[in-house]
């Protein structure tokens, strides 16, 4: 009986803590849920309240700040999209990349990397010449992966481009590349990139001046058994 009894007055003390548990952890996510949506609403106003740069947008696009081109009198903004849903971040919000904004620093020449807004940047990477530890490095040329909005982002391909550092020279590299691997600096003529294509990686070399795809070669990966 007396054993009974026992297991009764433990198990009666395990529910209330669990109910104080579930309980703080319900108040803790409502609270993060509402300071979310609170910041949601305060960045989707802030958004309505900027200058327009999309002409009949059907979304709520915006320019991200402006931050200067390492080496380059050229300043860059970004084309932003807000991503559906609720995103738990420092933030409070999340965001694609739908195009780049070039601004001229002694001018007020503006221009945009992309045609339009239909696509998304998925993936990004900067070809540096030099180092920081023996002189000041500038931006060789800048890659960009771009696909259709709306598709998984993981799983589908798009078109490859390579563009100078102020944004004025554009080179399509590739169509159909699901994943940018690897770009940097071969030598003082030629840039390397590797890229995924049709379940295949490509090895393209591209002149690092004029920006043109010299060669591109599928790379013969040995079979593991």
């Amino acid at each position: 009986m007396r054993t009974g009894r026992l297991f009764r007055y433990v198990w009666r003390i395990n529910a209330i803590l669990i109910f104080f548990a579930s309980a703080g952890i319900g108040l803790f996510a409502a609270t993060l849920m509402v300071s979310e949506l609170g910041c949601n609403a305060r960045h989707r106003r802030a958004i309505e309240a900027a200058p327009p740069v999309v002409a009949d947008a059907k979304e709520n696009l915006y320019l991200g700040p402006m931050r200067v081109v390492e080496g380059e009198e050229v300043l860059r903004g970004e084309l932003l999209a807000p991503r559906d849903g609720l995103a738990i971040g420092s933030s409070g919000y999340s965001a694609d990349t739908r195009n780049v904004l070039y601004l001229d620093a002694r001018s007020t020449e503006a221009r945009w990397l992309l045609p339009d807004s239909s696509g998304v940047i998925s993936e990004d990477e900067i070809v540096w010449a030099g180092s920081e530890g023996t002189k000041p490095r500038h931006q060789v040329a800048g890659l960009v992966l771009v696909k259709r909005a709306g598709h998984d982002l993981q799983v589908a391909e798009g078109t490859l481009l390579i563009f100078d550092a102020t944004g004025r020279h554009v080179t399509k590299v590739a169509d159909g590349v699901r994943a940018l691997n690897h770009a940097s600096l071969l030598d003082h003529e030629n840039i390397l990139v590797v890229y995924e294509s049709s379940r295949r990686y490509v090895r393209a070399i591209i002149n690092a001046q004029s920006l043109e795809v010299r060669s591109a070669h599928e790379v013969s990966v040995p079979e593991l058994r």
